[in-house]
């Protein structure tokens, strides 16, 4: 299920923005162009520029048409900055993806951004100020790890802070609320970027930008019900963001709500990078199909040491926390000869660029990376303004995106 066909023009022309495509003028086609262009209806094409002109980044001037909204030049030095920290880029596309567009923003609107990691700053554009250290390996108490994240962005005195908190870290938890306890007594506003720093379903006091993520579990689950999935597993490593028990809990009512099937949910905790590990959960499988010789499941009783994993007779469909996760768990199900498919269904989240690339192609709950970054930045000028609000929790609608690996084409 594809974006909205307005908000695909509006990405299209915020990407053509950034790459100054308009300039010198900053000039917009017309909606009547946009019209011919696109292949659209003129109301299409005025909510696309509608989209942006909420956005703050273009500007109608009575006669003259669309143009994109500059403010006055400013020296360098004198430039308000604001900063990103994004301690675990690496270890997700989604969140690479809506840095970037943070990035773009900034320019956009003339501010000038320091990033929470050299790597991080790499081949962005003009609007990086710069990169602090990373945390040093000596940094293993989250006090002193801490200090030495913060110190950099309270130094400069940024005026705010795009943060997603850490989900990996040994001491995530505690981490995470040292950082924003430094950010808060120093006066700097934080947008928290996909996550909060509490578990679920507790709520910080700060402003969280993300995706609706027990709608998407229930999405998913829901999928895989009327699929005639009975008895679901969700996958997910040892440690997980709160987002994961949100997703958890929505795939949970999911399959209670559904009362015309006589199955359950079991929740796996397990590093599926972990042969080890994962073996036990092969081993279910594994005993499913042996000997079968064809494309249907025989389903067996799970012995007592594999119910240490999952204490499940069989297992139809298995959601999993992230696409990674989805991607290494189908690669060593097919290294015991478990077909995804034919012998279990696959659902991941995201919608990474490689999803639709893997052996088989799979099925997962899209985030709209564009739109949590257009929302994080308008939080960020809101805070930075002081405008007076509660913290707020902007959850963003996700797609469902169907490709083999749900079985939906057996």
């Amino acid at each position: 299920m594809a974006d909205p066909r307005y908000r695909q023009i509006a990405n299209e022309l915020l990407s053509e923005i950034a790459g100054g495509m308009y300039q010198p003028t900053g000039k917009l086609p017309s909606e009547t162009q946009l019209v011919k262009r696109f292949d659209v209806s003129r109301p299409t094409a005025a909510r696309a520029l509608r989209e942006l002109q909420d956005q703050g980044l273009i500007e109608r001037r009575a006669g003259s048409g669309t143009f994109v909204r500059h403010k006055p030049a400013q020296r360098s030095e004198d430039q308000q900055v604001i900063g990103m920290l994004v301690p675990e880029l690496g270890a997700t596309e989604i969140l690479e993806v809506i840095c970037g567009d943070l990035a773009r923003l900034a320019r956009l609107h003339d501010y000038a951004m320091l990033w929470g990691d050299p790597r991080e700053a790499q081949d962005r554009d003009n609007a990086v100020l710069g990169a602090v250290s990373q945390i040093s390996p000596a940094a293993e108490d989250p006090i002193e790890a801490s200090r030495q994240l913060c110190e950099p962005f309270i130094h400069r005195d940024v005026h705010g802070v795009f943060f997603a908190p850490f989900e990996h870290h040994v001491n995530s938890h505690r981490l995470n609320l040292l950082i924003t306890d430094r950010f808060r007594q120093a006066g700097i506003a934080v947008i928290l970027l996909d996550r909060d720093v509490h578990p679920f379903p507790m709520r910080s006091e700060f402003d969280l930008v993300g995706i609706d993520n027990f709608a998407a579990g229930y999405m998913a689950a829901s999928h895989l019900l009327k699929l005639n999935a009975m008895n679901l597993a969700f996958v997910t490593p040892p440690q997980f963001a709160p987002t994961v028990s949100r997703r958890i809990a929505g795939v949970r009512e999911a399959v209670l709500g559904n009362s015309g099937i006589h199955g359950g949910l079991q929740v796996i905790h397990v590093d599926p990078g972990d042969t080890k590990e994962v073996a036990k959960l092969i081993a279910i499988f594994a005993s499913q199909v042996k000997g079968s010789g064809s494309a249907k499941r025989r389903p067996v009783r799970s012995t007592a040491k594999d119910r240490k994993v999952a204490n499940v007779d069989c297992i139809d469909a298995i959601i999993c926390s992230n696409d990674q996760v989805a991607a290494t768990l189908m690669q060593t199900l097919a290294a015991a000869g478990i077909e995804v498919p034919r012998d279990v269904r696959l659902v991941g989240f995201d919608d990474v660029k490689y999803a639709r690339q893997l052996t088989v192609p799979l099925t997962t709950i899209r985030q709209p990376c564009r739109d949590i970054a257009a929302v994080a930045f308008r939080a960020m000028l809101d805070s930075i303004e002081k405008v007076a609000a509660p913290a707020r929790q902007y959850s963003l609608p996700v797609q469902l995106i169907v490709r083999e690996s749900c079985g939906a084409y057996l």
